[in-house]
């Protein structure tokens, strides 16, 4: 599947079936970190960038963009962070170099600079047929002066039936009431009430495709993609007591 499809989850090419074969092509090996060391690395480049999206637009898709046929990114990789146009254009020319030697389709969530020379390490998820799969990740190798990124972790998935999935905006209203009813741990809501944004996702642990709602940079909320119903709810509003 071409990745400019994921750019409105409506208008995403399905077909009807059963989910087979996801981590087919192998690729384990290349892993150089744990999974829980490899989330965590992931998790740290989506940092957090608060915006109030104003009323009738509590949450947004995590799509900012697209590069070539493989590659879209989150929001996170340039809003909020007051990046001239050439450096913008810097990082998009990158990674239209790297889209240009890519197989799978990811999702770019973050970068790191590096001090040393001003490079970019760009961090990414892989993209199975719409689906992201936060478990098979991507980064830059600063070692390969080469445009690059390659895999870091996880085995990627090869086939992936994501057939008869809802419409997410039905279900912001629940994710919003299930948010306000927690409103004291969330971030921010006394100033921005209740925001954040969504992606349809694969959650490998429970074989089971989700949409992941993000709630106010720290809290989330995942429902089934099919049915709706809840699959996990976790809130906090990012203060660590001592």
């Amino acid at each position: 599947m071409r990745i400019k499809s994921l750019l409105w989850i409506g208008l995403i090419t399905i077909t009807t079936g059963v989910m087979t074969g996801c981590g087919t092509n192998g690729g384990s090996s290349q892993g150089t970190t744990s999974s829980a060391s490899t989330t965590a690395l992931i998790d740290d480049a989506l940092e957090p960038v608060s915006t109030a999206l104003g009323l009738g637009a509590a949450f947004r898709e995590d799509i900012d963009g697209s590069v070539g046929n493989h590659i879209i990114y989150s929001y996170n990789l340039f809003e909020g962070r007051n990046y001239s146009e050439k450096e913008k254009r810097d990082m998009l020319d990158y990674l239209e170099q790297v889209d240009a030697g890519l197989t799978q389709d990811l999702y770019i969530v973050g970068f790191t600079k590096m001090s040393v020379d001003g490079s970019y390490r760009f961090y990414a998820r892989q993209v199975c047929n719409g689906a992201v799969v936060s478990d098979v990740t991507y980064i830059t190798d600063v070692d390969d002066p080469q445009p690059n990124i390659k895999l870091l972790d996880g085995i990627p998935c090869s086939t992936l039936d994501t057939s008869g999935v809802m419409d997410p905006k039905e279900l912001i209203d629940d994710v919003e009431a299930m948010a306000n009813a927690h409103s004291s741990e969330l971030n921010d809501y006394s100033t921005k009430g209740v925001y954040g944004d969504y992606l349809l996702s694969y959650d490998t642990i429970r074989g089971q495709l989700v949409y992941d709602f993000r709630v106010n940079d720290y809290s989330e909320v995942k429902l089934d993609a099919r049915t709706g119903s809840v699959v996990e709810e976790r809130y906090f509003n990012g203060v660590i007591d001592d």
